[in-house]
């Protein structure tokens, strides 16, 4: 899916494309990278052209999650994660997502 289509998915379930705010967490999220052996789409997305970024969930941006040298589109992107650090990249490119759904009890 490319992450419109990803991020729809994920909502048609109550979930978003996953966001990201710890080390703890995003070496979670990398071990799904390593099992499915390709980078995911998550729920980060830039609509001004790379200079501010924002989860999908609409949860604050509290942790830096870029890889060294990333993001370097410096245009309008969306995060993808592999291992466990995330890179900048064409919304439009097809990949595998990783939804992330709140707890409730």
């Amino acid at each position: 899916m490319n992450w419109t289509q990803g991020e729809q998915y994920c909502q048609a379930f109550g979930a978003h494309l996953a966001s990201i705010h710890s080390y703890d967490e995003i070496h979670f999220l990398g071990s799904f990278v390593y099992t499915a052996h390709m980078a995911l789409w998550v729920g980060a997305f830039s609509n001004d052209g790379g200079n501010s970024w924002e989860w999908s969930d609409r949860t604050p941006w509290d942790f830096n999650p870029w890889s060294n040298g990333y993001p370097n589109m410096h245009a309008n992107a969306c995060g993808i994660l592999w291992d466990a650090s995330m890179g900048d990249w064409t919304c439009n490119n097809i990949r595998q997502i990783i939804c992330k759904k709140p707890l409730t009890v």
